[in-house]
């Protein structure tokens, strides 16, 4: 769902993702602008990450992102220091810094990384307005740490960042933590960043049990391009996945944005994908059954047996002033849960998995058949005035028009919506 005012990305982001936390940095991997940061579960963590040497930024020199890892290749303003940022993301966020004398001389380098943490729900940091009334963030010191904390009634965030490395003495500062490093000619030196997530008041644990698309195929070739193209798409599908219960992964929507369940992405890429695991594909359908709407629910289209559009658990969700807890405005997740279902049991003719999802299977025929119209055609009409009035996979507010380019209105029958019913 894409709110009104919408900021967008800022210029040139970078993306790292990962099955917990995920990362929208610049080219330095430094968090700094408006849409930066990182971020779990909808929230954002840290609102800023900046690493400084003698109180300037470094200027980027190359970046490379590989799965949920980042590397960042830098130098500081005037030569003589070099710096290399690798980046890791779990379940939060581990980060080596590599500072390198190139000059012929000793060196006293004071370093400094900037950090805060705003906990603003994603969609506030999209633009969204907020008409929840904010609470303050806490902020706490320790040795070589700074803790950041909120909780507005039963919703609470936390982040920890830590630094370590031998020889390393970090003080806190006002707006972070700062070290001085007395580097030799040609000496290099590694100081550690630990970044800890906390929800709930549990610490978020670093990896799932499993990877997703563990169980694909090894692709053997002379062909090094196709080689190259294979590897890297399994270990992005890998990558954007995301636990939606414990130990229940499944296909992420999109970075940095969609990190979330989104019931017609999840369904299509399972689907697109089943050649090469199937279990992320009865990971998507156990956990869309698990959300399967009961009851009627105006303010979030919800109808009994309808498949969810899209789930969220930042603030906004958590409090009902947007209807994403889940949200249900799509048309055609409901027939394309049916479609999934069939061509898990082709793959693998597994009948107790079909006999396991029979009830939910049974309510999305249900909603099916209770919205097709007389003339045959499956239809929808918006009823949630914070959700989706266009519930296909092209939802912008005027993607839908009559032949005279007006807006359409009333209920209205998309011709992908019917492939998928037939």
């Amino acid at each position: 769902m894409t709110p009104q005012g919408e900021r967008g990305l800022p210029p040139a982001p970078l993306s790292i993702v990962s099955p917990g936390a995920y990362c929208v940095s610049d080219a330095a991997g430094d968090v700094a602008g408006i849409g930066e940061g990182l971020f779990y579960k909808d929230t954002r963590h840290l609102s800023r990450f900046v690493l400084r040497v003698d109180g300037r930024t470094l200027a980027p020199q190359s970046a490379r992102v590989q799965g949920s890892t980042a590397e960042f290749s830098l130098a500081a303003p005037g030569g003589g220091i070099r710096a290399m940022r690798r980046r890791e993301l779990g379940g939060g966020m581990r980060e080596e810094i590599r500072l390198k004398n190139d000059s012929s001389s000793p060196v006293e380098v004071r370093v400094k990384l900037e950090c805060d943490a705003d906990f603003m729900d994603l969609f506030e940091v999209r633009g969204y307005y907020r008409p929840v009334r904010r609470r303050e963030v806490s902020r706490k010191t320790g040795d070589s740490s700074v803790y950041f904390a909120y909780h507005n009634g039963g919703f609470r965030r936390a982040t920890r960042v830590y630094l370590s490395g031998e020889g390393v003495e970090p003080v806190y500062v006002p707006d972070g933590l700062s070290f001085v490093l007395n580097l030799g000619p040609g000496e290099e030196r590694t100081v550690t960043a630990s970044v800890t997530l906390q929800e709930g008041g549990r610490e978020a644990p670093w990896a799932p049990p499993e990877r997703l698309y563990g169980e694909t195929p090894v692709l053997r070739t002379d062909h090094k391009a196709l080689l190259r193209t294979w590897n890297r798409g399994v270990e992005d599908l890998g990558s954007l996945a995301f636990e939606v219960e414990k130990g229940l992964l499944v296909p992420a929507a999109g970075a940095p944005w969609y990190v979330a369940l989104f019931g017609r992405d999840a369904l299509i890429t399972a689907f697109q994908t089943i050649f090469l695991d199937q279990e992320p594909a009865r990971n998507v359908l156990r956990a869309l059954a698990s959300y399967q709407a009961t009851g009627r629910d105006d303010f979030r289209d919800a109808e009994p047996g309808k498949i969810l559009h899209e789930l969220r658990r930042g603030e906004l969700s958590s409090f009902g002033e947007i209807p994403h807890s889940p949200y249900y405005g799509t048309v055609d997740a409901t027939p394309l849960f049916l479609v999934l279902l069939h061509e898990v049991w082709r793959w693998t003719a597994d009948d107790y998995f079909v006999r396991e999802l029979e009830a939910p299977a049974r309510g999305a025929l249900g909603w099916l058949l209770e919205h097709t119209d007389a003339n045959g055609y499956v239809d929808y009409e918006a009823r949630s005035e914070g959700g989706l009035k266009n519930q296909g996979w092209k939802d912008s507010g005027d993607c839908i028009l009559f032949r005279d380019g007006a807006e359409a209105e009333g209920r209205i029958s998309l011709c992908e919506a019917q492939g998928y019913a037939y």
